[in-house]
């Protein structure tokens, strides 16, 4: 069958489909419309209602009502209007309750401080957002800082990015701030908030300190204890894997919440007491090959340009009796037995006497 008695058929049986309905208001106009010759030609499309004109305007679907519009700025209008309205009037509500945490948390009711923690909380991802902008929560005392962990920790099937949010705004000002160790319930309650949501404390605090804030000793003790009481092994490797990238896999995803940053290579002792952290922190995290070869081949260039830096080897040190079954697995050794040659810290005799006790048992490590 050619292509043009292919069209002749097709045509037919639409003319015959609708020769059954001859209800159909449009029947006529589209067999006027269609010709068996291949020729179209233009027809009036009448309206089911006699009184309307021949005009179709486009319809937009707003919410539970429709209604023509004509023009693409009328468009716009209806559609942001009504959201725009609702989004002002929840914040300015929400931002007129919260202000009862100015005063002494002892002077607010249990039942009123949940009521509107609650209410801070359940808020829309970008309501949220925009109502931190307004809130300053280095005047939340620290009790009020724990309640709202706590109603985090108690709410089920919360966004973890609301989560983060409001981590990173309500800890990482009072912790940035510290000059000296953290208070016990600013402590624990990080503590506890991280066993919890321990992604979402790296996106929020970790990071945020690691890259952005002066990472002195309080930030530092911070940092440390919250890897060691309550990441679990894969959140361990995900802050080492950030850690590894200086910070390229966090900034580069939709998780950064910084305005600026800096670098932490070279490393120095802090950054390598983090790392230590990481690593030795039971259950051990689960190393691949470049995972290994990203975290010795930058204690190599630290060793090379500073052969008794101290920090390296003792890392160097924890791979050796941590992870021997990596280092076999993915064949470090002899990378480790080079390091060892250019360092002239006495912890290279340990990692030396580490290698030796390896190789001795390789047949059983490669077990």
């Amino acid at each position: 069958m050619s292509i043009q008695k292919l069209k002749e058929k097709k045509i037919a049986a639409i003319r015959a489909a609708l020769e059954e309905c001859p209800e159909s208001q449009f029947s006529e106009g589209l067999k006027t419309a269609f010709q068996t010759d291949g020729e179209r030609y233009k027809t009036e499309i009448t309206s089911t209602k006699s009184n309307e004109t021949n005009c179709l305007e486009p319809i937009i679907f707003v919410r539970e009502f429709i209604q023509p519009v004509k023009e693409k700025k009328d468009i716009d209008q209806v559609r942001s209007e009504p959201v725009q309205q609702t989004k002002t009037e929840d914040i300015s509500r929400l931002l007129e309750s919260l202000s009862i945490f100015t005063l002494s948390s002892s002077q607010i009711p249990t039942k009123q401080k949940s009521v509107v923690l609650q209410n801070l909380i359940k808020l829309t991802f970008p309501n949220l957002k925009e109502a931190l902008k307004s809130i300053d929560f280095k005047q939340w005392s620290d009790d009020t800082a724990a309640d709202l962990m706590k109603e985090i920790i108690n709410t089920e099937n919360m966004a973890s990015a609301n989560i983060t949010q409001l981590i990173h705004a309500v800890y990482y000002p009072k912790v940035d701030e510290l000059t000296s160790s953290a208070p016990r319930l600013l402590m624990n309650s990080i503590l506890s908030i991280a066993k919890q949501e321990g992604k979402s404390v790296i996106d929020g605090l970790i990071v945020p300190l690691l890259f952005q804030s002066k990472l002195d000793r309080p930030q530092f003790e911070i940092i440390t204890k919250t890897i060691s009481e309550s990441l679990n092994a894969s959140q361990r490797l995900t802050l080492l894997k950030i850690i590894l990238s200086d910070g390229e896999l966090y900034f580069s995803s939709e998780e950064n919440l910084m305005k600026s940053r800096k670098y932490l290579r070279p490393w120095n002792s802090s950054v390598f007491q983090i790392l230590n952290a990481i690593l030795t922190t039971q259950p051990l995290i689960l190393l691949d090959k470049d995972g290994l070869f990203d975290l010795i081949q930058p204690i190599q260039t630290i060793v090379e340009l500073a052969p008794k830096d101290k920090s390296s080897m003792q890392l160097i040190l924890v791979l050796t009796s941590k992870y021997p079954q990596v280092l076999v697995e993915f064949d470090a050794i002899e990378l480790i037995e080079k390091i060892c040659q250019t360092s002239t810290m006495f912890l290279k005799r340990s990692v030396q006497g580490r290698i030796s006790s390896i190789k001795k048992n390789l047949p059983l490590t490669k077990q």
